[in-house]
């Protein structure tokens, strides 16, 4: 049986978290791309919204993991990109940075500890590798929800 290298996991399961994002951004129409759930106006975020929490999020991760501490406070996040192409190719640059990190991070660090800056909780480093990949995942079920919502 063959060994798991945990940080080739965590790179991939990046890389597919994102892929999988990038899809539903590619198939959601433009005008719909930017529009909150109920219009314009109403509370909820758009598509566009949910994609740049996603790029923020992947730039903090790679920047605690280059520094090998969590930065503090909330990542910022950057306007919304209203084209959709253009949304998927930021999110894939941020994403691929990170898992490129994630990817030559020390084996031997994965179980250790650090502090979440924002929750003040501890958490390993492969729970923080693991957090935007499911914030990708959380947003392409939105996205695939708002898809349905613009086709009705």
């Amino acid at each position: 049986m063959s060994e798991l290298n945990v940080s080739q996991f965590l790179a991939t399961r990046l890389r597919a978290a994102c892929d999988a994002l990038c899809e539903s951004c590619a198939v959601m129409p433009g005008e719909a791309f930017v529009r909150p759930p109920g219009g314009a106006g109403a509370p909820g975020p758009s598509m566009a919204d949910l994609v740049a929490e996603c790029v923020s999020l992947n730039v903090w991760a790679a920047q605690a993991f280059r520094s090998r501490a969590a930065p503090g406070g909330l990542p910022a996040v950057p306007a919304p990109i209203a084209d959709p192409d253009e949304a998927a190719i930021a999110l894939m640059q941020a994403a691929n940075a990170l898992a490129m990190t994630v990817a030559g991070f020390p084996e031997h660090l994965w179980g250790t500890h650090t502090v979440n800056r924002v929750t003040g909780e501890p958490v390993t480093w492969a729970e923080l590798a693991d957090y935007p990949c499911q914030e990708m995942a959380r947003s392409r079920g939105q996205a695939d929800c708002l898809r349905r919502i613009a086709d009705l």
